[in-house]
This record gives C-alpha cells, sequence and structure tokens, in this order.
C-alpha cells in the first residue's frame, strides 16, 4: 500500500537548554535534509494530502512541517530548505507573533532559579509548591521546570501568565535573554505569505490544550488564529495543526466547518489513503544525525 510520511519539526536552532527537545540542530538538519534528498520524494504537505485523497501517493514521500511560528526558522532553517528547493509548511500560533512563547519564558525563568531552594506558586484556583532537594545540577533543574509546566499547561492563559509574574520576581532573568525565542512577527509572516516555498497554516491564537476547551472557545482560538493569518497574508488559510496535539471529536469538527483542508496532529504515524485528512499523523524529527534519521525513515517508508 502506498503511503507517505509527516514530519514534524519546532525549530532548527543551537540552544543551551532544551528541555523539551524542541529544537534540532542546524548542523543535523542539514544532514537530515542531505538524507531527504537521496532517499524520498520531497511534497508539499498540500499535495500530499491531494495525493493521499486520490489513493495515488508516490512512493517515499515526505512532506516537512515545524509548529509554532519560530523566528528563527527565517535565517537558520529557510535557506537550509531552499538550497534543496525542499518546501514546507509553518503552522502559526497569532497570539504570540513577534513574542516569547510562554514555554520558552518558562525556561528562562527556571534557568535562573536555584532548584534547591523551594518554590511556590499560586492562582485563585490552583497552587504549586516546589519541595527541594539537594545540589542544583541540571537533573533537578530539568525535574523543577517539568513539574511547574505540568502545574502551567492546564490553566487559563490569566493565570499562567500571573504564575510567570511570581516566578520572574524569584528569577534572576533578564529580557534580553528571550530575543533568540521570539515568534515570527508580522514583518515577516509577510514575507513569507509570498515565498513559493512556504505554506503557513494555523495553530490557534493562544496554543491551548483545545479538548480541555468549551466548544465556543474552541471556535474562537481556530477562527481568529485563521482570521488573523488571511488578514495579514491575503492568502486563504486552508491548513491546521492541533496545538499539543490536543483534540476532542469536537475540535475535529470545528476545524472542518472553519474552512480548512486538513490537520496535522501529533500522534505518531504514516499517512496513507484511508488517513483522516483532519487528523494526519506525523513523525516527530529528533535531534540527530543523519545516519540516524535515514534509519528512522527507514522504519516508516
Amino acid at each position: 500500500v502506498k503511503h507517505g510520511l509527516i514530519l514534524g519539526y519546532h525549530r532548527v536552532n543551537d540552544l543551551s537548554w532544551d528541555p523539551f527537545r524542541l529544537a534540532v540542530s542546524p548542523e543535523h538538519f542539514s544532514q537530515q535534509l542531505e538524507v531527504l534528498t537521496k532517499h524520498t520524494n520531497v511534497l508539499s504537505l498540500d499535495d500530499l494530502a491531494a495525493a493521499r485523497a486520490d489513493g495515488k501517493i508516490p512512493p517515499r514521500s515526505v512532506a516537512i512541517t515545524f509548529d509554532d511560528g519560530y523566528g528563527d526558522f527565517m535565517s537558520i532553517a529557510k535557506p537550509l530548505l531552499e538550497q534543496d528547493g525542499f518546501p514546507s509548511t509553518i503552522f502559526v500560533s497569532t497570539g504570540y507573533l513577534g513574542r516569547e512563547f510562554w514555554w520558552d519564558t518558562l525556561t528562562r525563568l527556571v534557568g535562573s532559579l536555584d532548584p534547591s531552594h523551594p518554590l511556590a506558586l499560586e492562582t485563585d484556583s490552583a497552587k504549586f509548591t516546589w519541595r527541594a532537594g539537594t545540589g542544583a545540577g541540571i537533573t533537578e533543574r530539568q525535574t523543577m521546570l517539568l513539574a511547574v509546566h505540568r502545574f502551567l499547561l492546564p490553566l487559563g492563559i490569566t493565570e499562567r501568565s500571573h504564575c510567570l509574574v511570581q516566578l520572574a520576581e524569584s528569577s534572576q532573568s533578564t529580557a534580553s535573554e528571550s530575543q533568540p525565542n521570539l515568534a515570527f512577527a508580522e514583518p515577516e509572516i509577510k514575507a513569507l505569505a509570498s515565498d513559493p516555498l512556504v505554506t503557513l497554516g494555523c495553530h490557534t491564537v493562544t496554543h491551548p490544550m483545545l479538548a480541555q476547551l468549551p466548544v465556543a472557545r474552541q471556535r474562537n482560538e481556530i477562527i481568529q488564529s485563521k482570521q488573523t493569518l488571511e488578514a495579514l497574508t491575503g492568502h486563504t488559510i486552508k491548513e491546521f495543526s492541533f496545538p499539543h496535539g490536543s483534540k476532542s471529536a469536537s475540535s475535529v469538527n470545528l476545524v472542518r466547518d472553519c474552512g480548512f483542508t486538513l490537520a496535522c496532529a501529533s500522534q505518531y504515524g504514516i499517512v496513507w489513503r484511508y488517513s483522516n485528512p483532519f487528523c494526519l499523523p506525523r513523525m516527530w524529527v529528533p535531534d540527530c544525525s543523519g545516519e540516524a534519521f535515514l534509519k528512522l525513515l527507514g522504519r516508516l517508508l
């Protein structure tokens, strides 16, 4: 049975600390593109989806996607993709344009805390307490970060922002440290809209866990991101990606009803003729060498 593969990335960069494993180094990304050149048929996501619908996916077909819309795509990933003439789709969270994503703010702030000290965060509805162990090594810092992240993830944007302010008051971090983590600003979105190798898609406004929201709020997140991106680009936006992979049956129906033609999920797998076009699986690409990447592809293509 003919099938294809959608590759998922977040960003290409060398990060000193990447606790959520969002980045692939430029060196590894370049090696991975070389593997794609030699061993696969790289299509746009739209073309792969159309081939799926026709039941005529070309052998070893691959599409490249990026979630969130990190600004460093412009200076690092984009020139490497252009060398090979590879198309890509970037799913943008429109509420973060020109700003730092909240999980990067969290990482920066926790990075300047002493994990051997206790920490308390409080909102109107919940409270978080970190009871420190011993030492201040990377393992304890990472454990602390992931614990705070689990606490913040389901919160509403106001409560989460309040907690980040509390963290900042305990932190020695400076705003300048956040610059490499900024999302696309409006001028970059407009520049990408005229790039024939780039397709822009939606990734909601605030990057929430959609399945946990009431249907009306889910619809607002989906449709408002579409309207914002269409106003900026002058294009009809047809592609969507579920933040955190979080979706319910209502989420999937809303994406279709809001006028999208396809949506990418986060579950691992291949794309074949009977894949749901509004729940397309992906392979999240790790920060690995070209040789290791080729082995991963070999299991799926």
